[in-house]
């Protein structure tokens, strides 16, 4: 049964296709499977920028790749803190056909020209634990009639891992149609 503002709607199967912590706080009556496996997922909040300031790359072009990362170390207090960020020079990663370089940069250490920003985005990731990689093997116990959970997390939070998941989550449900026929 599921409620909204419009109304109440009853189903017999339900697919969550969006984060294990959003998909847990949307059950109000979660399984302790559920409730156990989906909470060791956990997600950082990232800002994605689309642009063209080439001070997110490489200082020489030879050494631009796909995928760019900058690491920043700094001392605080006693503990050391770590800064990643992650630039994908979609030219050379998808291959597209023009000069002006495409990229977009996740988290970046250093403030991005302003005007060579295309688009600013704010999303979050997967963080990887040894929990949420020990959660990981057991998504056939959570994912069963009626309720499935599909996302990104059950791989390495790549695109990719999103849609193999909704691929295994098809065939779950597929197989679970037809043992109750």
């Amino acid at each position: 049964q599921v409620t909204t503002t419009q109304g109440e709607y009853v189903f017999d199967r339900v697919i969550f296709a969006c984060h294990g912590d959003q998909a847990l706080s949307l059950l109000s009556d979660a399984s302790a499977e559920e409730q156990e496996i989906l909470s060791c997922f956990e997600y950082s909040d990232n800002t994605m920028y689309l642009h063209h300031d080439v001070r997110a790359l490489p200082v020489q072009k030879k050494h631009w790749a796909s995928w760019n990362v900058i690491h920043q170390r700094s001392e605080q207090s006693q503990d050391a803190h770590h800064q990643y960020s992650i630039s994908y020079w979609m030219n050379l990663l998808q291959g597209l056909p023009v000069s002006t370089p495409i990229i977009t940069t996740l988290n970046p250490i250093e403030p991005l020209d302003s005007g060579k920003i295309w688009l600013k985005r704010e999303y979050q990731h997967p963080k990887y634990s040894q929990a949420a990689y020990a959660a990981q093997p057991r998504w056939r116990q959570i994912n069963k009639a009626p309720r499935y959970f599909c996302g990104a997390y059950w791989g390495w939070g790549f695109h990719e891992d999103g849609v193999n998941s909704a691929y295994n989550t098809l065939d779950a449900l597929k197989d679970d149609w037809h043992e109750d026929r």
